[in-house]
């Protein structure tokens, strides 16, 4: 069964729970910066919704994970304090629990039940992205180009998709890009003005939006 985390931290010792920091962020407020020192903190969510950023070889911001009430972020930070943490902004108004790298070693000493928590937190995660990435290897271009232009659609990014962004995306040559690209202007799918991509027919790019996630 899985293991709460609210119900582990309003549970936990004391004087680890002292050291827990309740901190509120407005709709679009930015939590984390890739430039932020000290940026190895846990953070736990109490409400809301926040969303995880990393800036595209082009220079665009592009959402690569959402997390809810009762997930956490930031463990990277502080068990591989050499990844350079990526954006964290508050989608919808945040409630967040937060504490640093030695509370957090602290409460791991205290509390078996949160390693055991971490573990499989963490051992999901890694599942999940292996297994996304593989799905999404295995896929036709064709399927691979309309289910990323769909992400980026769906999320309101459009705008943020440029050519380059999308063949780095699908991993895939830039001239296999433009073949199903112009296939896809030809049937109407999409259109592609003054480098920037249009979304003609959103009922048909939806379909191939299942197999696909960033």
């Amino acid at each position: 069964m899985a293991i709460d985390i609210l119900e582990l931290a309003a549970s936990a010792p004391p004087e680890i729970r002292q050291k827990f920091q309740q901190r509120e962020y407005p709709a679009g407020a930015c939590i984390i910066t890739p430039s932020q020192i000290p940026a190895c903190c846990l953070y736990i969510i109490r409400s809301g919704v926040v969303e995880v950023q990393k800036e595209s070889g082009g220079g665009n911001a592009i959402v690569v994970n959402t997390f809810s009430t009762g997930e956490v972020f930031g463990e990277v930070e502080i068990f591989s304090p050499e990844y350079k943490p990526y954006e964290v902004f508050a989608k919808t108004a945040c409630s967040i629990l937060v504490m640093d790298k030695e509370t957090v070693f602290h409460w791991m000493q205290e509390v078996f039940d949160f390693d055991l928590y971490l573990c499989e937190m963490l051992t999901r995660r890694m599942y999940v992205t292996s297994d996304s990435m593989s799905r999404i290897a295995l896929l036709p271009i064709r399927e691979r180009v309309l289910g990323c232009i769909w992400s980026y659609y769906s999320r309101g990014q459009l705008s943020r998709l440029t050519k380059e962004e999308l063949v780095s995306q699908v991993r895939a040559p830039l001239r296999s890009v433009n073949r199903v690209v112009r296939s896809c202007i030809q049937q109407g799918i999409i259109d592609y003005r003054k480098k920037c991509f249009v979304v003609k027919d959103a009922e048909t790019l939806e379909r191939f939006s299942s197999n696909y996630t960033l």
